[in-house]
């Protein structure tokens, strides 16, 4: 068995190319905002996934201030700093890879409360 050193290449792995600045704060959506506008239930595609190093909550997984973010076709979207595990397992693993490749990444939003308060918060569900 050989190591594949090809996934240590930073750069991107997915084919989606975004019509929208990544780099415009604009192009962001809140999964709050998607809740609410789409309703319960609706159906997201992911279509590429990056980690953000400059988020402002460290997370309980890398202990880092990093959270992931999904691209879909219209704009990317901001994923709870909890879900980075989901996230560092997609992009190392070459098939999950070529599933979001494919389409076939999809997820809707659930809502939930912490222990902490009873403010609304949202997170992604993966179908």
């Amino acid at each position: 068995m050989s190591f594949n050193f090809a996934k240590l290449n930073k750069s991107s792995r997915f084919e989606f190319k975004p019509d929208y600045d990544t780099s415009d704060a604009s192009a962001y959506r809140k999964l709050s905002e998607m809740y609410e506008e789409d309703g319960e239930g609706a159906i997201y595609t992911v279509r590429a996934i990056y980690i953000n190093s400059k988020t402002q909550f460290r997370n309980n997984v890398t202990k880092k201030k990093e959270a992931p973010v999904f691209l879909l076709d219209d704009y990317a979207v901001n994923i709870p700093s909890f879900q980075i595990e989901e996230a560092l397992e997609i992009l190392g693993d070459e098939d999950a890879i070529e599933a979001v490749n494919n389409g076939e990444c999809e997820f809707h939003i659930e809502p939930y409360t912490t222990k902490y308060s009873d403010e609304q918060c949202y997170k992604v569900v993966f179908e």
